[in-house]
C-alpha cells in the first residue's frame, strides 16, 4: 500500500534499515561512527505553540497499547539501541533554521546545477502550519551524536475534490535528503514513516507532485515563463536572446505599464476573506481536481504576507468583491555567479475572474509583481491559465509538473482541470533556458 508515495523517492522499494547507513557510512565530512541515523520527528515549530517540542510517541495514550509499542520498537531499532533518542526534547527556535539550511542546501535544483529554491523561515512556516497541521507530521532524520539534519518530509491535512469525491488527504511536500546520503536510501525510509504517521491519523490517502514520470500521473501540467528583468534573466543563463534579437529590443519587448489598470485593484484584507472564500469555492467547481477550502484555510492561503503571498482583490462597488489575483513568493538561489546571487520569482497562484476579463486581470498581476522587484513571473498551464499565457507574451519552460494520487484510482485528466493543487513545493527548477521571444 506504500508504493504511491514511495514513488517520490530515489531508491528501491525494498525493506531499508538506518543501521545499514551506519554499517556502510558515505564518503562524507560526518565520521563513520556519526553515520548511525535515527527517524525521529523534527516536530518543528511546535515550540511556537507551547513552548517546548513533544515526545515522540503518538499524542494521547487512548490510541492503545499495541500501537505505542510498535511506534517504541522502531524508535530503538532505527537508533541503534541508544536510550537518549527517547523523550522531550529541548525546543529551540534554531531548528526552524536548520530546516532553512538543510533545503537551501539540497533541494531542488535545475539539470545543470544554476538555480535552487530558496525557502525562507518565514515562507516555511507559512507553509507547514496550515489549518489542522499536525507536529508529527514533520518528520526528520538526524545524526546521533552531532544532531545535524540530513533528512526531512511532511505531511499538511487537505481535502480534496476529485471528480465527484470528495476525500480527505494529506500533501505530501519538502521530501530533502543530505546530497552525501542520497545514495543510502534514506528517502524510502522517511516516505514509509511518514506514510505511518499519517495512517495512525486514519488518513489513507495523500497526493503529490514530482518533476520525474511514475506510474501514474493523474494530470501533467508545463511551467511557462514571463521575463520581468529581462537583463538579469539572461545574465544569470535562465534564458538568452534569440539570434535577430538584441538585449535593447529585448528590454522594449517587455516593458509593462507603471501602474495597473483595472479600476478597484487593492491589496486584499482581512475584511475581504468571506469574500474570497465564496468566489474561490464557486469558481473551483468547474475543475476535477482541486482542494476544498473552509474560510480558516483561505484566510492562512490567501491574507497578504511580506515576501511569502501577495493577494489583490477587485472592488468593482464598495463592499462588492467580484475578482482577485494571487502570487506567492519563491526566490531561487542562483550558483556560482560573480554578481547575482538570488533569482526573485513570482508564482501564479488563483485568479478568479467574474466581471474583469482574466487576460486584464493577469496583465495587472505582471505590473504588480514587477513593482515588487519580481524578476520573473512563472505560471503553469493548469486551470484557465493557456487563455492568457502567449497573449502575456509567456514562454514555455523545460520543465514539467505531474500531479500525482497515492491509494486512490481515478482517469487522468487534461491540465485545464487541475488546479494549483502543491503549489509552495514544486519538485523540478522550472527554468527557461530557451531564447526570449
Amino acid at each position: 500500500t506504500e508504493a504511491g508515495i514511495v514513488g517520490m523517492g530515489k531508491g528501491k522499494t525494498s525493506h531499508v534499515d538506518l543501521e545499514d547507513i551506519a554499517e556502510d557510512p558515505p564518503d562524507c565530512d560526518l565520521p563513520p561512527w556519526e553515520m548511525t541515523c535515527v527517524i525521529l520527528c523534527v516536530l518543528l515549530l511546535t515550540q511556537l505553540c507551547n513552548g517546548r517540542f513533544r515526545s515522540l510517541e503518538p499524542a494521547g495514550q487512548s490510541r492503545g497499547r499495541a500501537r505505542n509499542r510498535d511506534t517504541s520498537a522502531y524508535a530503538t531499532h532505527c537508533c541503534g539501541h541508544s536510550k537518549s533518542a527517547h523523550g522531550p526534547i529541548s525546543g529551540q527556535l534554531g531548528h526552524l533554521k536548520e530546516l532553512y539550511t538543510l533545503l537551501n542546501e539540497n533541494y531542488v535544483e535545475d539539470d545543470d546545477n544554476m538555480f535552487r529554491f530558496d525557502y525562507s523561515p518565514e515562507f516555511l512556516l507559512w507553509a507547514l502550519r496550515p489549518p489542522g497541521w499536525l507536529p508529527q507530521w514533520h518528520c526528520g532524520v538526524r545524526v546521533v551524536s552531532s544532531k545535524k539534519l540530513v533528512g526531512f518530509i511532511s505531511a499538511i491535512p487537505a481535502t480534496i475534490h476529485i471528480y465527484d469525491t470528495e476525500k480527505k488527504m494529506v500533501e505530501i511536500n519538502f521530501l530533502c535528503v543530505h546530497k552525501k546520503l542520497r545514495s543510502k536510501r534514506v528517502a524510502p525510509v522517511l516516505i514509509r514513516e511518514i506514510t505511518r504517521r499519517v495512517h495512525l491519523e486514519g488518513i489513507f490517502q495523500a497526493v503529490y507532485t514530482a518533476g520525474v514520470v511514475l506510474p501514474k500521473p493523474v494530470g501533467t501540467c508545463r511551467y511557462w515563463h514571463r521575463s520581468l528583468n529581462p537583463r538579469k534573466l539572461i545574465e544569470v543563463k535562465f534564458s538568452h536572446l534569440s539570434r535577430n534579437m538584441t538585449m535593447q529590443r529585448t528590454m522594449k519587448l517587455y516593458r509593462l505599464p507603471e501602474t495597473p489598470k483595472t479600476s478597484g485593484l487593492r491589496p486584499m484584507e482581512h475584511k475581504d476573506i468571506s469574500a474570497v472564500h465564496k468566489l474561490l469555492t464557486k469558481y473551483l467547481k468547474q475543475f476535477h481536481l482541486t482542494p476544498v477550502m473552509s474560510r480558516e484555510e483561505v484566510e492562512h492561503w490567501f491574507l497578504p504576507q511580506e515576501n511569502i503571498i501577495d493577494t489583490f482583490v477587485v472592488e468593482s462597488t464598495p463592499g462588492e468583491v467580484t475578482d482577485f489575483l494571487s502570487f506567492y513568493t519563491l526566490p531561487s538561489t542562483i550558483m556560482n555567479h560573480p554578481t547575482h546571487k538570488s533569482l526573485k520569482a513570482a508564482y501564479s497562484f488563483y485568479n478568479v475572474h467574474t466581471k474583469t476579463p482574466l487576460l486584464d486581470l493577469m496583465s495587472d498581476a505582471l505590473i504588480l509583481a514587477k513593482s515588487k522587484g519580481f524578476d520573473v513571473f512563472n505560471a503553469l498551464d493548469l486551470m484557465e491559465n493557456k487563455t492568457f499565457l502567449e497573449k502575456l507574451k509567456f514562454g514555455i519552460g523545460d520543465g514539467n509538473l505531474q500531479y500525482y494520487l497515492y491509494n486512490w484510482k481515478c482517469p487522468s485528466m487534461a491540465p485545464e482541470k487541475v488546479s494549483a493543487l502543491g503549489w509552495w513545493s514544486p519538485p523540478a527548477q522550472p527554468v527557461h533556458k530557451k531564447p526570449l521571444l
